[in-house]
């Protein structure tokens, strides 16, 4: 499916909608269900789509309790990793409009609601002609929604977050480089003129970089010039002219302890693991090329790179648990930083670019989730409107 959508659900829910009539309804039952439980009125999951049901208090035991007792009220066989496939309300929703429409034997399984996620997702704001687009590329997980809980950036700006097109394929999962057009078709799509705002936490940064060399290497407006990238964002992404690719032993240590972030107390899902795996395999791979203007009219982009100023582990303490820490990303993920320069990003792009530098509150892993996630969205709203020469203190400008 190639489509943008509010969340994985909308499109689904929005096909329901029109042949409603004629189904049985699943999911105002179950929605009832799960809101009796948590203490919350069945309104706030369906009109919070984002809502992630950690954030409610549904832990393990918990959730094998309300998948009882709505087999008990419906008849329904659920799997017990429903709320691990489906985090957010969002996707449960459009889970259960599936199986709606599936109808008797022939139930959607919950990674159907992977593959047929949309290519990107509007996180939020409202598309018009005067608005600003950010469009942010999936951290090494490939979900858009790891970017669902990034306050509004206020009127005027529409989030967008990409998926990888790889989620339930990661054996499928080709070169860095080689995905850039089916991501730049999708933006094309969601906004066909430039000026173009670009970038991506984590993995995403890799993305964003080459989805700009490639939008300005490859893409041309109507009136056959080159597309311009306004401003690219790096968000706590370790260069790699650098940095090594993270060590899956470091993913999977952490999704063990409940660090990832968003996961906090529950298992990380086997197709995240999985995506991440893929991921890091074509990190190692990769060592990005310059950007090289194609004339000398081109529009440099702006560069801004935003680090994560917060530790997950004391010094010593990684290395006690097994991790090497003599492999610079993994010291640089885990401890404490002391350089929150360009750390290379300004190798890769020609001299003239101007390129802007900050810190954030929070891990690597917990930049996306509350209050992290609150400064996040601060800092992408400054640099959406051009608010970053204004605060010194903040944001450190150069050349490069």
């Amino acid at each position: 499916m190639n489509l943008a959508a509010d969340t994985w659900c909308s499109f689904v829910i929005q096909i329901n909608f029109i042949l409603g009539h004629n189904m049985r309804d699943y999911t105002g039952q179950v929605l009832s269900i799960i809101a009796r439980e948590v203490d919350e009125p069945p309104e706030e999951l369906q009109n919070n789509p984002e809502l992630e049901f950690a954030d409610l208090g549904i832990d393990k035991l918990l959730s094998r309790s309300i998948i009882t007792q709505i087999h008990k009220a419906t008849g329904l066989e659920l799997p017990v990793e429903l709320f691990e496939t489906c985090p957010t309300a969002g996707a449960l929703i459009s889970f259960l409009k599936n199986k709606e429409l599936a109808g008797p034997g022939n139930e959607a399984k919950p990674n159907d609601i992977l593959l047929n996620q949309p290519l990107s997702i509007r996180i939020h704001g409202r598309p018009g002609a005067s608005t600003k687009n950010i469009f942010l590329l999936p951290d090494g997980s490939g979900s858009a929604m790891s970017y669902a809980r990034v306050p509004p950036l206020g009127p005027g700006v529409c989030l967008y977050g990409l998926n990888s097109p790889f989620l339930l394929e990661p054996d499928k999962f080709p070169r860095i480089e080689e995905i850039s057009p089916m991501w730049v078709s999708e933006i094309r799509r969601l906004q066909p003129k430039g000026p173009y705002i670009l970038g991506g936490w984590s993995a995403g940064g890799y993305y964003g970089f080459e989805v700009a060399k490639y939008m300005m290497r490859n893409e041309k407006e109507a009136d056959g010039q080159p597309v311009v990238i306004e401003k690219l964002i790096l968000i706590d992404s370790p260069c790699r002219l650098l940095f090594e690719a993270l060590p899956m032993i470091v993913v999977t240590t952490l999704a063990d302890q409940g660090l990832m972030g968003n996961m906090k107390d529950r298992e990380a899902p086997k197709w995240m693991l999985d995506h991440f795996n893929a991921t890091i395999a074509r990190i190692e791979e990769y060592m990005p090329s310059p950007l090289i203007l194609e004339s000398a009219s081109q529009v440099l982009p702006q560069i801004f790179i935003i680090w994560a100023t917060d530790s997950i582990y004391s010094p010593g303490e990684a290395s006690a648990m097994g991790l090497d820490t003599s492999v610079k990303v993994t010291k640089f993920m885990l401890e404490g930083r002391t350089d929150f320069g360009p750390n290379g990003w300004d190798q890769l792009f020609p001299k003239g670019t101007l390129l802007a530098v900050t810190t954030t509150p929070g891990t690597h892993f917990t930049l996306m989730t509350p209050p992290f996630s609150i400064s996040i969205a601060s800092r992408l709203k400054d640099i959406v409107l051009g608010n970053t020469k204004q605060d010194k203190r903040l944001w450190n400008h150069r050349m490069c």
